[in-house]
């Protein structure tokens, strides 16, 4: 059993259409049935009912099928995997991310893209707060992290890159008369208490409410 035959077999199972399956893997029909014949004499099993010009998967062809049906992309990744621990790049990446940040579509998806050019790379994921993610960029308990932009003036020396832009938020207690204002201002609370990122926090947050 070699795996182009494997390939063959898939490709024939999910078409169910021998012609329709050669064409989709550059051969010949009749070298598809060719074939699919060899595998199932040296499985001692019958794969496909035919009939006319289409073909049925049996029992046992649509275990196998359930089976093998994603071994051509498994093998791709399982090569490209062995090339990438030969190149060395191979280890573990620590990303610090802001306690109560909603980024995870868009990180999930540089991640995905990220593991498909470099498959042997894993990824840590970690929440922190403001300067707990800066300290640990300091001392390279992380290779990057994800923060609020007011914050870049405390990171000077790294570079950075804008993920996504989101607007602020005020969130005001149900139980305030002035939660009910149709267009509330920051004007409206001047004379209310808030709870707010300290200095030692964030000097840059700090900054930016005042």
């Amino acid at each position: 059993m070699n795996l182009l035959r494997i390939k063959y077999f898939v490709e024939a199972a999910k078409c169910e259409n021998f012609t329709e399956a050669s064409k989709n893997l550059y051969t010949t029909q009749p070298n598809l049935s060719k074939q699919i014949a060899v595998m199932e004499d040296e499985l001692g099993v019958l794969l496909f009912h035919r009939a006319n010009h289409n073909v049925f998967l049996t029992k046992a062809g649509r275990y196998l099928y359930d089976q093998l049906k994603d071994i051509s992309e498994k093998t791709e990744d399982a090569f490209e995997f062995a090339k990438a621990l030969n190149r060395g790049e191979q280890g573990t990446v620590s990303v610090g991310i802001l306690e109560g940040q909603d980024v995870n579509l868009v990180l999930a998806e540089r991640i995905y893209l990220l593991k498909h050019y470099f498959p042997a790379i894993d990824f840590a994921l970690e929440r922190d707060s403001f300067s707990r993610l800066r300290k640990g960029l300091e001392n390279f308990r992380y290779d990057f992290i994800i923060t609020l932009s007011f914050e870049l003036g405390a990171l000077q020396h790294h570079n950075y890159e804008t993920l996504i832009n989101q607007k602020g938020a005020l969130a005001v207690s149900c139980k305030n008369p002035k939660a009910k204002l149709p267009i509330p201002t920051l004007m409206d609370f001047r004379d209310e208490k808030f709870v707010s990122i300290s200095p030692e926090e964030s000097f840059g947050g700090y900054r930016e409410q005042e």
